[in-house]
């Protein structure tokens, strides 16, 4: 299984790793965020389990699903995270602008909806 290393989602500001499969490890932001695909549909849905470097030892991972929908002109994305600690509320805004507004730069000029 190969290993990806990219820019994507996170404006080139520190590589990340990560793996095609569900189950499997990733790293983000120089190692602020680790965690695992849960599971991995391609076009359609992504499921992950991570922290932060700022999570507590006894905070349960997180949860992100990434949904996909085509839509007319172009692709719907649903993203819904949850099991966020307590006081750890700047995630949304992190999640617009370091990955969907970069998506959107990247992929095209379609308005992204929260």
């Amino acid at each position: 299984m190969a290993q990806q290393r990219g820019a994507c989602g996170n404006n080139g500001r520190s590589a990340g790793t990560g793996f095609a499969s569900g189950s499997d490890a990733f790293t983000a932001w120089g190692d602020y965020i680790d965690g695992r695909n849960i599971a991995l549909e391609p076009g359609r849905r992504v499921v992950q389990a991570w922290r932060t470097a700022e999570f507590a030892t006894f905070d349960p991972d997180s949860q992100i699903e990434l949904l996909l929908e085509p839509v007319a002109g172009g692709t719907k994305v649903k993203l819904t995270q949850t099991n966020v600690p307590d006081g750890h509320r700047t995630y949304r805004e992190g999640w617009q602008m370091h990955y969907l507004d970069t998506m959107k730069a990247y992929f095209g000029t379609q308005t992204v909806k929260g």
